[in-house]
């Protein structure tokens, strides 16, 4: 942080904004609460209220976060200049060893900002089990069926739209709150100080609330994500253990094993995090195996597309182009940081 922005904001507040509060001791007993209740409604199959509820919450938060960002811009210390947006958007990184720490964090934030890896796995079987495929129908070489089945392509659509305008609107907000506050700050989220730091954001708008909002909307978003995801690798890791034959692909036995794995994956997070108490770093790590997914999964898309997909269903070429455009980025991320990676193991 520069003199200038200390002497804007008082050496107390500086100082304060820089305050490292001590690591929590009750953190591994909230977890093992959290982890323990979502392995018993994952177990009971309590999807429905989750489902209604996160979505509230996640909402909520992110229209917080618009409304913060917009009041900041009053604020004569903390506003977002237009000389900061451009000088952000340059190509340009920090020299050395410091310039690959950023370039691996933006690759690892790559791989799990908006719809990462993991969401474009989980989302044909979210399809699947709200009944897209059940309402086009067993497939039929006539033009009724390929007439019902486009339909449902263009809900999807329609999902991929409206998903992409809401995490694009809800990453940059919370990127130039991070910018404009945290960068400006010195500020680094760590280990047990995570939540604390990030709450700084929303002090120079709602003051002494901040921390109770952000408490608040990181709950939402964090808890939703958690239950979400060991839903999804349940069902993933479910259908692996059948097609490789190692479990019966009945759907009686299936539907089991999801109830067991769903209960048994919050344990599991749960041992981990006891195990190595840094989310900010297991958050990153689990970006960047993402981003080195994203090169497979997009082989994938392209398989489906020309090889699987019959003619009457295939899509223009516009989708084609983004079709391309998205497998090239994610070829070019995935493999960035797969080297990277491998450079930093062998120096």
């Amino acid at each position: 942080m520069s003199q200038s922005w200390r002497e804007q904001i008082g050496d107390e507040r500086f100082r304060e904004l820089g305050h490292r509060p001590p690591p929590p001791i009750d953190d591994k007993i909230w977890a093992a609460i959290i982890a323990v209740a979502t392995s018993w409604m994952l177990f009971r199959g309590r999807y429905r209220f989750i489902q209604w509820f996160s979505t509230l919450l996640v909402g909520s938060f992110t229209a917080i976060t618009l409304i913060n960002l917009g009041l900041l811009q009053v604020d004569p210390i903390w506003h977002v200049r237009w000389d900061d947006i451009v000088t952000g958007m340059q190509f340009r990184i920090p020299p050395g060893q410091q310039g690959s720490a950023a370039v691996m964090t933006a690759l690892a934030t790559f791989g799990i900002i908006g719809v990462g890896a993991s969401e474009l796995i989980v989302y044909p079987y979210w399809c699947l089990e709200k009944g897209y495929a059940r309402f086009t129908g067993p497939f039929e070489d006539h033009a009724s069926w390929y007439e019902r089945a486009h339909g449902w392509l263009r809900v999807m659509q329609w999902d991929a739209w409206g998903s992409m305008v809401i995490y694009t609107l809800a990453t940059v907000a919370f990127y130039l709150l991070g910018a404009a506050i945290l960068g400006r700050s010195g500020l680094d989220p760590q280990s047990h100080e995570l939540i604390r730091t990030l709450s700084t954001m929303y002090e120079p708008v709602f003051g002494d609330w901040a921390t109770i909002l952000f408490l608040f909307g990181s709950f939402a978003v964090l808890y939703s994500t958690f239950f979400v995801a060991n839903a999804s690798h349940a069902r993933v890791l479910s259908d692996t253990l059948g097609v490789l034959g190692l479990a019966q692909a009945t759907d009686a036995a299936k539907a089991r094993r999801i109830r067991l794995l769903s209960a048994l994956f919050p344990i599991v997070c749960l041992v981990i995090y006891v195990a190595v108490p840094r989310p900010a770093q297991l958050v990153l790590l689990g970006g960047l195996l993402q981003a080195i997914m994203l090169p497979m999964l997009a082989a994938a898309a392209l398989f489906f597309r020309y090889v699987r997909t019959p003619i009457p269903l295939r899509p223009g070429g516009l989708w084609d182009l983004f079709l391309w455009l998205s497998a090239l980025g994610m070829a070019i991320a995935g493999g960035a940081a797969l080297v990277l990676k491998i450079r930093q193991f062998l120096a």
